[in-house]
């Protein structure tokens, strides 16, 4: 549901982006990167905030850090109110979720992060990931990063929020030893802090190269 202006995204001038609320489309954006949201390159996830306002997450990179997250504040008019940026090692890519990569609950926003990703290897990676949980407040303001994984090469594919005030992440774990793919399911609570109970795995499937 997501399309670039260009075909190769980092250098391309406007996202089309769908604005979902409640798994509805109510507003369609057409979006100037260059100009509104700067560098975003992939992973674009719109999310509604209010009634004027909604979330902007995906990958970015500047000249000193490669590959990031950063989360905008936007107003439907699509000019940026403010911009956080999420990255714990220059050195270490962090790439945004796949969309949807934001859940709002509450005064809660939960972004959904894949550390330590080497992009020309994916999906097949020799080294394992983590899967990181970042919660921020209403005003984009950091609250907590939390990680899970680094036993496997993991990509979280979505997340939503739950009644109890946390989220639910689902994606795909590939087993660096069997070179087997499981789909994963983990919740976090109001704290982006894991519930053990609740991680699980599907039955192995291998995906031939």
């Amino acid at each position: 549901m997501i399309g670039w202006g260009d075909f190769y995204p980092r250098f391309s001038q406007h996202i089309s982006i769908p604005l979902w609320d409640d798994y509805n489309v109510i507003l369609p954006i057409f979006l100037a990167i260059t100009t509104r949201a700067e560098n975003i390159i992939t992973e674009p996830s719109a999310t509604c905030l209010t009634d004027t306002t909604y979330i902007l997450t995906g990958v970015t990179h500047t000249m000193a850090i490669d590959r990031f997250i950063s989360t905008y504040l936007m107003t439907y008019d699509h000019d940026s109110l403010k911009r956080q940026q999420i990255f714990n090692d220059p050195d270490t890519i962090l790439y945004a979720g796949a969309t949807p990569n934001t859940a709002i609950n509450g005064e809660s926003i939960f972004i959904s992060g894949l550390y330590n990703i080497h992009p020309f290897e994916y999906p097949w990676q020799s080294t394992p990931s983590w899967i990181q949980v970042t919660r921020l407040d209403r005003s984009l303001n950091i609250i907590s990063n939390n990680f899970y994984g680094g036993d496997a090469f993991y990509s979280p594919y979505s997340i939503i929020a739950t009644a109890d005030g946390g989220a639910f992440l689902t994606g795909f774990r590939y087993d660096l030893q069997t070179h087997l793919f499981d789909v994963f399911a983990l919740k976090v609570d109001t704290n982006g802090a894991v519930t053990p109970v609740l991680i699980f795995t599907c039955s192995p499937v291998e995906i031939k190269r």
